[in-house]
């Protein structure tokens, strides 16, 4: 039984493409719910130097408020790291001025779009809640209000 008859060159192709199409949908579902996670985000300063790399801290500019209410933080640049479903580290920078909250979107772990691509920050991790805030595009929910390693 076993071993002694060969599977036919059909069945060995459509098996073969079964589990292809399977893996392969399935690592695409996943690098679309994880390409956008953001593992670092810094602020550019104008000699190039991000905060965080140097444990300089920027004073928060007063502005305007934005369209969505929020204050207007024009002109600032942010550095901000992500992977590929590789582990391959990507670095993009955008502008304030560039990101589109996306509070309603259908997309699973998306919280705002910039320069072109997806991003999703986890809000309890940010000490600078205005910027948080501007970022999302609503008003930020109890867990996210709270200081990074607060004691409650």
């Amino acid at each position: 039984m076993y071993g002694k008859e060969s599977v036919p060159v059909a069945g060995q192709v459509a098996v073969m493409s079964a589990a292809l199409v399977g893996t392969g949908s399935s690592t695409l579902l996943l690098n679309l719910c994880v390409s956008p996670y953001v593992f670092r985000m810094a602020e550019i300063y104008e000699g190039g130097v991000a905060q965080g790399e140097d444990g300089d801290v920027r004073k928060k500019p007063r502005n305007k408020k934005n369209r969505y209410g929020m204050p207007k933080l024009s002109g600032r640049r942010f550095r901000v790291e992500r992977m590929n479903i590789f582990g391959v580290r990507r670095t993009t920078e955008f502008s304030i001025d560039e990101v589109e909250p996306m509070p309603n979107t259908s997309r699973p772990f998306v919280s705002f779009k910039a320069a072109g691509s997806y991003y999703f920050i986890q809000g309890h991790d940010m000490a600078d809640k205005v910027l948080l805030q501007t970022l999302l595009g609503r008003e930020l929910k109890d867990h996210e209000k709270r200081t990074p390693n607060s004691a409650t």
